[in-house]
């Protein structure tokens, strides 16, 4: 017997009805939708709520791993009082995050053949919306991993451009002269870069400027396109920083007539700056053939340098464009077989032998560093925005060819500021030092020279 049959009569049909009313009625049903949809949009906000706190924290743990791994590579840090595991935990520590990284730091290689410095941390953030979906956490890694050494720059050409005109016997604010004051911040320089590299992997080559600059012995021989007599050279063909735009630059006092030059038509004006050097069109002129104001190329030995340094005297007015260009010159693969005829003769170390390094030879880190303490003046040569134009090409056409310009004004007046600052390769490449200043610029260089082979490889 049916269940219902018992309920009969008026019963029946009011239940009957009570249940029809109940089948056709909507009422309450956009209450019963709108939870679902609040709680779908609950979920989805909060996994994007979720997904922010995720990349806020990984991106916090990933700029703890660069910034660990780049302080214990550096090579500078070898006699700090830190292991580089060491520093790199104490970098999380500091954060917070000391946990994520210990046990997970790897330091492979030395001081002598390059270090790399990995870490690996990882961890784990609770959810608070996603674990409506089943999902509890989520794991970050954020690895790092720095190289210095070997496996970067391992090749260093250094060229020094150091003025000696008559104003750097000048007195500074410490009582000694510009040019003594000179001579202590290159020592620390030189010294700075030798003693944190393989001697075997640097070149630095001295070049001091006055009114004119000494070519080294028998460099003259490996240059085709000399004419005239003397010791000295002035270059027919400049490299002209204004393109081309304008009459080209002639010279004050008849010289050689052209100081400007429009280009070959396969490049910038200055594109051939620092190439093809000893075929650049010169005349030879006179000048003072004292063999301590010679070109110095290729030193790696510290006692050598300082000894060429200490031997620096002043004298003459200031030409800062022929010191930039002779500078180049001494990066100008160009010039290798010159430099060569120096090792065969015994003269320069069979270390040296191949320098300078083809421009696109990789591995290898080329640095001009230029100094005065005044403007290009006084000479016979050319007028004083000619030497500046000049000298700028010089600049221009090092930065094309991947050189980095330091460049440092000593108690130099405003027009010299002006100048090296458009020379240098950055607003952060140029110094404005004075007094006893000068070594701290230069030991800034040599810092900025040493870092410039550091870098993330993950």
């Amino acid at each position: 017997m049916n269940k219902y049959t018992r309920f009969k009569g008026p019963m029946r049909k009011a239940l009957s009805r009570m249940a029809q009313t109940y089948i056709r009625t909507e009422d309450g049903t956009i209450v019963v939708f709108g939870l679902i949809i609040f709680v779908l949009m609950l979920m989805v906000s909060g996994m994007a709520v979720d997904m922010m706190r995720y990349e806020s924290e990984r991106v916090r743990l990933q700029g703890t791993s660069d910034r660990a791994v780049l302080a214990a590579t550096s090579l500078k840090n070898s006699n700090a009082s830190m292991t580089p595991e060491e520093l790199v935990q104490a970098y999380f520590d500091a954060e917070g995050l000391g946990e994520f990284a210990s046990g997970n730091i790897e330091v492979s290689g030395t001081p002598e053949t390059g270090r790399t410095v990995r870490v690996t941390p990882s961890a784990q953030m609770d959810t608070m919306f996603l674990r409506m979906s089943a999902v509890d956490h989520l794991d970050m890694i954020a690895p790092a991993a720095a190289v210095e050494g070997t496996g970067i720059a391992t090749k260093i050409e250094i060229v020094m451009v150091l003025d000696a005109s008559g104003s750097m016997g000048s007195y500074t604010s410490t009582g000694n002269t510009r040019l003594e004051e000179m001579k202590l911040a290159a020592k620390s320089f030189a010294d700075e870069i030798l003693t944190n590299n393989d001697p075997e992997n640097v070149s630095i080559s001295l070049v001091t400027y006055d009114s004119w600059v000494l070519p080294t012995t028998g460099m003259l021989n490996h240059m085709l396109d000399v004419s005239g007599t003397g010791a000295c050279l002035e270059f027919d063909d400049w490299a002209d920083v204004r393109a081309g735009n304008g009459p080209p630059a002639h010279s004050n006092a008849g010289g050689n007539g052209n100081g400007g030059m429009s280009g070959n038509g396969n490049g910038p004006p200055w594109a051939t700056v620092g190439r093809n050097s000893t075929n650049a069109p010169a005349s030879r002129r006179h000048c003072s053939t004292d063999p301590t104001f010679e070109i110095k190329p290729m030193m790696n030995d510290l006692v050598t340098f300082e000894q060429n340094i200490d031997s620096i005297t002043t004298r003459g007015t200031t030409s800062i464009d022929l010191g930039a260009r002779f500078g180049a010159m001494m990066l100008d693969p160009d010039m290798r077989g010159f430099i060569d005829s120096l090792i065969d003769d015994g003269t320069l170390p069979e270390a040296m032998r191949g320098r300078p390094f083809d421009w696109d030879e990789p591995g290898v880190q080329r640095v001009m560093v230029l100094l005065t303490d005044g403007e290009n003046c006084c000479g016979s040569r050319f007028s004083t925005p000619v030497q500046d134009d000049n000298t700028l090409a010089v600049c221009q056409g090092m930065r094309a060819n991947d050189v980095t310009v330091y460049t440092v004004s000593f108690d130099a007046p405003a027009g010299a500021i002006d100048l090296l600052s458009q020379c240098a390769s950055s607003p952060n490449h140029f110094f404005n030092s004075g007094g006893d200043a000068l070594v701290t610029a230069f030991d800034a260089i040599a810092t900025n020279v040493q870092v410039q082979a550091l870098r993330l490889t993950e």
